[in-house]
């Protein structure tokens, strides 16, 4: 408006920041203060009572909408109406499990003199089932078991339909070798039945990243996976078939148990990567691994591959931590220390 006054144009017409919803006895009761001040609205709303009469307007007698599902005004938290409802579709295209929700209740009753906060924390239990389609997909920092045990299933040729309860019953962790950078793309699709055009969505994904993972179980499921993977029954791609693999993904069965093979296995970052550390002779490489049922306290994700059937896919939880290997960087430049023999020279002037 300022900018329209100093060029000599008209003044555009007032917008509003953004939507509020009032109900309409809140509407009526502003209109009447409205009327009363109509000479000039400005100085009527600067005079304390007015304006404190148009706040308690504003903030009682609630419609039954605004008292169910809340109101949320950005710059002035008094008007906020917390919701006593929560809502979710009521029918799905998928199977829908139940979530937990933390939530915390305060005594609205409590006298100004008495001690206030939160009156107790607790937990209920929700759903929400999907009725449409992902805007913009994230990624993880390191591949999942979900995601490798897809590839696994793929090259043996399994149905989408199949079962892969001997898949998922793997022992899986995996190592950073190279981080990579987390790009944005931009996905573009048709409809499968009407053939239009659906929104343009964001994914996200790792560039220049290099990890090795690695399964652990029975030895005739390990050596069938290995030939499936040395001759896979559908090509392989690291989540996209937009990424397919830049190097041969297969580093053979190793013996000794998930760590030990993790630990033996040389470091694969890109040999650009490696230099940055030549100063290093040994590198300590994060290892991200699942936790077995009850062997204590992790970081759970809903990562456990149930089913990838197209119609409904299915993830359970699953406890990860975090641990370490040290590997040896085999593009070093640094020398070892020099470490003097052992020798006492006091010794020859002993008796």
């Amino acid at each position: 408006m300022e900018s329209a006054k100093k060029k000599g144009e008209p003044e555009p017409p007032p917008e509003s920041s953004y939507l509020m919803f009032l109900s309409s006895r809140q509407l009526d009761g502003l209109a009447r203060l409205a009327v009363e001040g109509a000479d000039d609205i400005t100085a009527y709303l600067k005079i304390k009572e007015n304006k404190n009469k148009a706040r308690e307007i504003a903030d009682t007698r609630h419609s039954v909408d605004i008292a169910l599902f809340g109101r949320m005004v950005a710059d002035s938290a008094d008007f906020n109406v917390d919701a006593a409802a929560q809502v979710a579709h009521a029918i799905s295209v998928h199977q829908v499990e139940n979530e937990s929700d933390y939530f915390t209740a305060v005594d609205d009753q409590n006298e100004k003199a008495e001690e206030s906060g939160a009156g107790m924390i607790g937990t209920v239990d929700f759903n929400s089932a999907t009725l449409y389609r992902f805007a913009r997909r994230t990624t993880e920092r390191a591949p999942t078991k979900s995601g490798v045990i897809g590839l696994l299933a793929a090259a043996q040729g399994r149905d989408r339909t199949a079962d892969i309860s001997d898949l998922a019953a793997l022992t899986f962790a995996v190592r950073l070798d190279q981080p990579g950078t987390r790009v944005r793309d931009f996905h573009t699709a048709a409809h499968a039945d009407t053939g239009k055009s659906m929104p343009v969505s964001h994914r996200f994904y790792l560039s220049d990243a290099v990890f090795v993972a690695a399964v652990e179980g029975d030895e005739d499921l390990i050596g069938a996976l290995h030939t499936a993977v040395r001759a896979p029954t559908f090509l392989p791609f690291l989540g996209r078939r937009s990424c397919p693999p830049s190097r041969p993904i297969d580093l053979g069965v190793h013996h000794g148990g998930l760590w030990r093979a993790l630990g033996a296995e040389p470091w694969q970052a890109s040999a650009w990567f490696q230099r940055r550390r030549a100063r290093e002779r040994r590198i300590e490489l994060e290892v991200v691994a699942g936790l077995a049922p009850g062997a204590g306290p992790g970081d759970p994700i809903r990562d456990q591959p149930l089913s990838f059937d197209r119609r409904h896919r299915r993830y359970g939880l699953r406890e990860v931590y975090s641990g370490a290997v040290t590997v040896t960087n085999p593009l070093s430049t640094s020398r070892r220390t020099f470490q003097p023999p052992k020798h006492e020279p006091m010794g020859i002037l002993e008796d």
